[in-house]
């Protein structure tokens, strides 16, 4: 939707100051955030920069949540200027009523660019970041610039980030490892390359800018670079990979280092609550011994306590939790101060002030710290963080509903989670249809938040003690024959080649016995690898080199995007003849298809 664009710094600069002389003159100030909602683009780079140049923090929020959300966030964080593009402004009118609103992209012509004067000081804040809250409200985390400045300073000095280096923003602004391609990357001196506001998802089109290029620097969580590796791109130009936010998969880094000989692959960590990343370990090989990656060792001026309920450490080798100290730990939540005190504590003996992050741990021998798991009700999927206590509360404010659960569905072989599943019960012998509340969920939920799968059952399963038995949910839910994965009903079966080569993809891909045209891809279990993995098949099996992620994502059915892939189709007809040749080679024995070879 926007005009590609090569900004120099000079260029970057010069609008960065005019967004900032038209916030300050609206009254921006460091105890006020001002909000930035747009996709991704060059306007992001220059509302961010802009932001702080005129003294406030910046709170990113995410374009494509629901207006009703949108409008949630931004009275929660009392953010009375808000930065947009013009794309967006008209749908935003709801959300953004009564607040001072300006498109980044078309900006006043009577705006100064000179270099306003600092106000703000290392002690201010930096930017407000929202994340998933167990009681169903969000939690606004408050970061410092001087926690920001020590880690990239860290990340710049250790890894030799420089003026030659380009990254490959693939990042969301709204999620706290972007802050690295803005001010990191950015500020050493580096090129930031920006994918295509409706192409950002794209693997594909990720490759292609890598080489087009010569990307250096690759930032993101450990679902985006297995996106990435599904395509057979040319990574030799990456020196630097960093992987976090997630569970990193052990064939990942191995597969990297084969791709890209000269890349150096480093796991990075830390709760949201404490910069960018804390913690990092750089991976040099893979120990046939381990489950996981190391977590690591923390990085400068930054210290772990693993300790027990009572504050107590613990020793080597033994499990507990893992808590921060040092300059990134964030000065608590927005406006939110009993949430601030459950969680930002004083240690009983040093004296420092600790961020109880809720993940478990334990310190190895020789210094590095391993990730168990975690205490509570918050999950990782994709590296988005979710609090199922969120996604609960919204459920049961939905009408009809009574009792509510969610749980993540675990990966198959691997540590961490790949979908959400929830259960409902209804209220007063209400009948509830799932696909309705799955609506509904989606008008007030960001996508992420939304279970892959609702099951509305009589009663939900109870403990011996009467709590929810949320074992026997998720051992359901990752059952390929059970509520967590379901067939649709009514199956319809495919009716042509082409819908036929397609149902047989996805069963292939997402593990299931059966798939039917009209079967929702999500339902399924599909997600963002899996429909990459099931993209570059299609490519391969149909000759459709053009054929992008995108496809699958606004389909989502095997009849829909059979539809979709004949209406771009040339000549007509072509897709159709190339599927039944491919069942057909398909359905041949090594013999039966020399054999006809020789004939040919």
């Amino acid at each position: 939707p926007y005009a590609a664009a090569t900004l120099t710094y000079a260029q970057l600069h010069r609008r960065a100051n005019r967004v900032g002389h038209w916030l300050r003159a609206r009254g921006a100030d460091p105890a006020s955030p001002v909000a930035i909602v747009m996709p991704r683009g060059w306007e992001q780079v220059a509302a961010a920069y802009g932001t702080l140049f005129a003294g406030s923090p910046y709170l990113p929020v995410d374009a494509a949540q629901p207006p009703v959300r949108v409008a949630a966030l931004l009275e929660q964080a009392g953010a009375a200027r808000v930065l947009t593009v013009s794309a967006l402004v008209d749908g935003l009118a709801d959300a953004v009523a009564g607040r001072d609103v300006l498109c980044v992209d078309r900006l006043p012509d009577d705006l100064p660019d000179r270099p306003l004067p600092a106000a703000q000081s290392p002690e201010d804040l930096a930017y407000v970041l929202f994340t998933s809250g167990s009681t169903g409200r969000p939690k606004g985390v408050m970061i410092e610039h001087r926690g920001m400045v020590n880690c990239l300073r860290a990340t710049i000095d250790a890894f030799g980030v420089g003026p030659a280096d380009r990254c490959l923003a693939v990042t969301a602004l709204h999620h706290d490892m972007s802050t690295f391609d803005l001010f990191g990357v950015l500020g050493a001196g580096g090129a930031v390359v920006v994918p295509d506001g409706d192409r950002a998802r794209d693997p594909a089109h990720w490759a292609d800018l890598i080489t087009r290029h010569g990307v250096t620097v690759w930032n993101s969580v450990p679902a985006m670079m297995e996106m990435l590796l599904a395509e057979t791109a040319d990574l030799a130009s990456l020196r630097l990979a960093f992987l976090g936010g997630d569970w990193i998969p052990l064939h990942v880094p191995q597969e990297l280092t084969v791709r890209a000989p000269a890349a150096r692959v480093v796991s990075v960590g830390g709760p949201t609550e404490t910069t960018l990343w804390n913690i990092w370990y750089a991976i040099d090989g893979i120990d046939p011994g381990w489950r996981s990656v190391p977590y690591g060792r923390p990085i400068a001026n930054t210290r772990y306590h693993i300790l027990d309920q009572h504050l107590r450490d613990r020793p080597d080798g033994v499990v507990g939790e893992l808590c921060c100290a040092g300059p990134g730990v964030a000065r608590g939540y927005w406006r939110d101060p009993d949430r601030t005190a459950a969680s930002f504590v004083r240690h009983p003996r040093t004296g420092e002030r600790l961020y109880r992050t809720g993940d478990l741990g334990r310190c190895r021998p020789d210094g590095v710290i391993e990730f168990v798991g975690r205490a509570d009700g918050q999950v990782k999927i994709r590296g988005q963080r979710i609090e199922l206590g969120e996604v609960e509360a919204a459920l049961v404010r939905l009408p009809g509903v009574r009792a509510a659960a969610v749980t993540a569905v675990p990966h198959d072989g691997r540590p961490g989670h790949r979908a959400l599943a929830g259960y409902v019960t209804p209220a007063g012998g209400q009948a509830l249809d799932p696909a309705e509340l799955t609506r509904a969920l989606r008008a007030v939920l960001p996508g992420h938040l939304v279970p892959a799968t609702l099951t509305v059952l009589p009663a939900l399963p109870l403990t011996a003690n009467g709590k929810v038995d949320r074992a026997a949910l998720t051992a359901a839910a990752a059952d390929p024959r059970g509520p967590g994965r379901p067939a649709a009903t009514g199956h319809a079966p495919p009716t042509t080649a082409l819908e036929a080569v397609i149902a047989e993809v996805w069963q292939e891909v997402l593990g299931v016995e059966r798939v039917g045209v009209h079967d929702d891809f999500f339902a399924l279990g599909g997600d963002s690898l899996l429909a990459t993995r099931i993209v570059v098949r299609l490519r391969d099996a149909l000759d459709t080199p053009g054929l992008g992620l995108l496809s699958l994502f606004t389909t989502v059915t095997v009849a829909q995007l059979a539809e979709a892939m004949r209406a771009g189709e040339d000549p007509p007809g072509r897709l159709e003849k190339v599927a039944e040749i491919y069942r057909h080679v398909a359905s041949l024995t090594a013999e039966q298809l020399d054999a006809e070879l020789m004939r040919s």
